[in-house]
């Protein structure tokens, strides 16, 4: 008896279910295949063609990137001969940089040596023109700047001059080194006394730590020294402002006394007026005493019966009364 279980005719198997999936994966990709090659169509379709002529390729080949201050901006598309001395090359261009593609513009090849043109071979570098020349239109030929030959750069270095200069600087330098040989002994000399200067710049090194201290001790002196001189200044100040305040005391009562002798002082020209004739009237009094004939003098007047007595120089002492003349007898 068997326990073979019998399949229908319409069940699936396992088999059956993996290669749907296979086909359904592989209609999935297909119709994702033709797409994207749609929308990248589209995009290679919105990059603006252009072309330019070299009289040779450089190495330029299709594929080669197109820079512009070393940011991308476009790849070469193709590279035909069209004769002997002429070479078209196809670019494209991106359109995100559209606005830096003038008329004037131009393409150069970039034969600088870097790592992006030894591992990606040689490219071009698009030069932009001026913004007044207008946009770039799609399918225009930008001009071409071929790169310098080496014999070009010879004939603008003037390898004839480059060498009389050269040889000048060996002569120079073969002169410099004769001089050297010659003076080898004065050289010696110099060395000799660069080693003694070392020496002795050596010795004053080591003698400048003794000598920092004693500056050091010296300035911690005058630090103490202007301590003391802030301290006595300070002393002097509160004297100097005690003698001003006398001063200023003194000047205050001086101003007092000064007008206190302004009225005697006002009055000392009549004092001395009255001085000045309290001494003529004294001169004049001792003149006349010194003339009277009671102290010896010798200029008496003798007395008459009919005059009065009367004496030289006594007017100012006796008053003479009228009628009570002494006479001689008296």
């Amino acid at each position: 008896m068997s326990f073979t279980r019998q399949m229908s005719p319409y069940e699936t198997t396992a088999q059956d279910r993996f290669m749907g999936t296979i086909l359904v994966l592989s209609i999935v990709i297909a119709v994702y295949s033709l797409s994207k090659g749609s929308f990248l169509g589209s995009l290679t379709d919105k990059r603006i063609h252009a072309h330019t002529y070299f009289s040779q390729s450089y190495g330029i080949l299709p594929g080669a990137e197109i820079s512009l201050s070393g940011i991308l901006v476009g790849h070469v598309e193709s590279v035909a001969l069209e004769s002997r001395d002429r070479i078209k090359i196809s670019v494209l261009l991106k359109p995100k940089y559209r606005d830096l593609y003038h008329r004037d513009s131009a393409l150069k090849v970039n034969s600088g040596l870097g790592l992006d043109s030894v591992i990606s071979g040689k490219g071009l570098e698009f030069i932009p023109g001026k913004a007044d020349t207008g946009i770039l239109e799609s399918g225009a030929e930008i001009a071409s700047i071929e790169p310098q030959s080496i014999d070009e750069m010879l004939d603008q270095w003037n390898v004839k001059e480059l060498a009389a200069k050269a040889e000048t600087i060996v002569g120079n330098l073969a002169t410099v080194t004769q001089t050297l040989v010659d003076n080898q002994q004065y050289l010696v000399a110099t060395m000799n006394n660069l080693s003694t200067t070392t020496h002795a710049t050596s010795a004053l090194v080591q003698s400048l730590p003794p000598v920092i201290k004693n500056i050091n001790n010296l300035v911690t002196q005058l630090n103490s020294t202007v301590a003391r001189m802030d301290e006595n200044t300070e002393e002097l100040s509160s004297d100097l402002h005690d003698l001003t305040t006398s001063s200023t005391a003194l000047t205050q009562n001086l101003n007092t006394l000064v007008l206190e002798l302004q009225p005697s002082v006002e009055l000392m020209p009549s004092t001395i007026s009255q001085l000045r004739r309290m001494g003529q009237q004294s001169t004049e009094l001792m003149r006349s005493l010194n003339n009277h004939w009671l102290i010896g003098g010798s200029s008496a007047v003798p007395a008459s019966n009919n005059n009065k007595l009367r004496f030289i120089g006594d007017d100012s002492i006796y008053a003479i009364e009228q009628g009570n003349t002494p006479t001689e007898g008296q």
